[in-house]
């Protein structure tokens, strides 16, 4: 129950991206619910979720993207003015001159590491969104957050939760199972906010890292269901990446 705002939300944004709308498929009823429940308990400050939780930034930065579309689709004005207050209130929780994270703000894991990729990559999603949709946002925290990203690639493209470089993250104990080695979750979260902030690139440096990002991605074993690993070859693979940042410019 702590997290039925973030799963609305997700549900919303699935529903929504496969056509369903608050008027419109098979699914509209459904749609029109998620919304209202989502609007219906979003606080005074614009929150949606439970701020004891301390995952909580997800959440209603999660749910914040579905009301922006949901506003997308139908242009209603109560969902514009909600989906602005859901845009101050996230910005309340970014760290100032910086970027987000959701642990508790006097917490050691905190004091130590601020700032993280992947709450911030959903955080610069509902800011481009926001803008293409011609809600304003604060162009201050999007340019800082895509600074945290870049702070976060290292020169061969790869980046990190909240160290250069570093990788992605993984609860303890999980290790073994899901080895660090084998994910760039992180780098793709990289991938598309540059995108996602700088569709025409026009950022100096901008594409080529994009193009070493996805490289990079590409370039990782592919393991079957059956547990089938397969080597890709080189050649290949500097083929496909640059077939994918060029359909990745196209959609986005």
């Amino acid at each position: 129950a702590n997290h039925d705002v973030g799963l609305t939300g997700l549900s919303l944004l699935a529903f929504m991206g496969a056509g369903h709308t608050p008027s419109e498929g098979k699914y509209q009823d459904v749609v029109k619910a998620g919304i209202k429940y989502l609007t219906d308990v979003q606080d005074r400050d614009g929150n949606f979720a439970n701020p004891e939780v301390s995952m909580h930034t997800y959440d209603h930065i999660i749910a914040s993207l579905a009301v922006i579309e949901a506003y997308a689709l139908t242009k209603k004005f109560n969902l514009k003015k909600s989906s602005k207050q859901a845009l101050d209130y996230m910005y309340s929780l970014r760290n100032p001159g910086a970027a987000w994270r959701y642990a508790d703000t006097a917490s050691a894991e905190m004091i130590d590491h601020p700032n993280d990729t992947s709450v911030t990559g959903w955080a610069i999603l509902a800011m481009t969104l926001a803008r293409d949709y011609g809600i304003d946002i604060d162009e201050t925290a999007l340019e800082d957050a895509l600074t945290f990203i870049e702070e976060m690639t290292d020169s061969s493209g790869r980046t990190g939760y909240f160290e250069r470089g570093g990788g992605v993250s993984r609860v303890a104990g999980t290790e073994l199972t899901w080895p660090q080695s084998q994910s760039e979750a992180m780098t793709a979260v990289g991938v598309l906010c540059r995108i996602f902030v700088d569709p025409d690139m026009e950022r100096p440096g901008n594409e080529d890292m994009i193009q070493k990002g996805v490289s990079m991605m590409a370039g990782h074993v592919v393991v079957q269901g059956n547990g089938f690993q397969e080597e890709r070859d080189p050649e290949i693979v500097v083929k496909d990446s640059s077939e994918v940042v060029a359909k990745l410019r196209e959609t986005f």
